[in-house]
């Protein structure tokens, strides 16, 4: 019974160091996922690739954003519209249309079309009845990500962008660069803080604010494609609201700080298990020799 004791007490410190280290573990495995993706997407595309004008798929994308530019986004106007995929997924596996890359989050995730749940639980997703990013003049692609989403990080640390910096969209035929012109915090109602803007190479991506805070605001960063018109969007307001750099440091380190005490109490009950395991050994044996 007191072996059975003991060993509850360690599988339950055990159990309690895996929980503490669940974000780190789930951040490695998104980016190892990630990263196979990337590898599949680069050799699937250089194996069929296709000039522009002769891709199907590339010319469904730019009637489509010919068309809501022209129609002044109608539809863009409730979740089911942000949430449906605009155009034929045929060709994009399980939905993804390339991959972003913003290297001051240190982030790389898979780029879906239409924001469902389930794409948004995976990498980050483009709105529907936005424009999808291939690099043209009248369009701006809304692109969301969770402010953390079961341990990985995603959009988490998207206060750390400012103006100047860089984010990168590959989709199948090219690498889009664009950089961060316009930093603001809007009403989740607020469509027309993301809609397109006349003359205007952009995406926009969006998560919410502040950091768990159940989505009461939307975090907006607008970037436009680098060498064309900046956005005209994009003020200072979002610095008079709380910032959440403190809270997810206070996290982190409530995470590590637990991981390693957990570790330390796990190690600590292990030695002095081996230790007593030993000197019963020894004791053993002098009671034969005696």
């Amino acid at each position: 019974m007191k072996i059975i004791v003991k060993l509850f007490g360690l599988l339950c410190i055990a159990g309690g160091i895996a929980l503490f280290s669940s974000p780190m573990i789930a951040t490695e495995n998104i980016k190892q996922e990630t990263k196979q993706y990337i590898t599949q997407f680069k050799q699937k595309e250089e194996k069929n690739k296709l000039n522009k004008e002769d891709d199907p798929r590339y010319q469904e994308i730019e009637e489509y954003n010919e068309k809501i530019y022209e129609n002044h986004q109608k539809d863009f106007r409730d979740v089911n519209s942000y949430q449906s995929s605009p155009i034929s997924l045929k060709g994009f596996k399980d939905g993804k249309f390339g991959y972003i890359k913003i290297p001051k989050m240190d982030v790389k995730l898979p780029l879906y079309v239409g924001a469902s749940n389930s794409h948004l639980a995976q990498g980050a997703a483009i709105l529907g009845q936005t424009s999808i990013p291939i690099g043209e003049v009248d369009t701006n692609s809304v692109i969301a990500g969770h402010r953390g989403y079961q341990g990985a990080p995603f959009f988490r640390e998207i206060e750390k962008l400012d103006k100047g910096d860089t984010v990168t969209i590959v989709n199948p035929w090219d690498t889009l660069e664009y950089e961060v012109t316009g930093i603001d915090v809007i009403s989740p109602f607020n469509t027309d803080a993301v809609m397109i803007q006349e003359g205007r190479d952009m995406i926009t991506l969006v998560t919410c604010h502040p950091y768990r805070s159940g989505g009461k605001y939307r975090y907006i960063v607008y970037c436009t494609r680098k060498g064309t018109k900046p956005s005209r969007k994009g003020n200072e307001s979002y610095q008079l609201l709380k910032t959440s750099t403190q809270d997810i440091n206070n996290e982190d380190n409530v995470r590590r700080g637990g991981a390693l005490l957990l570790a330390f109490l796990f190690l600590s009950a292990l030695a002095q298990e081996i230790k007593s395991f030993i000197q019963e050994r020894r004791y053993k044996k002098r009671s034969k020799q005696l």
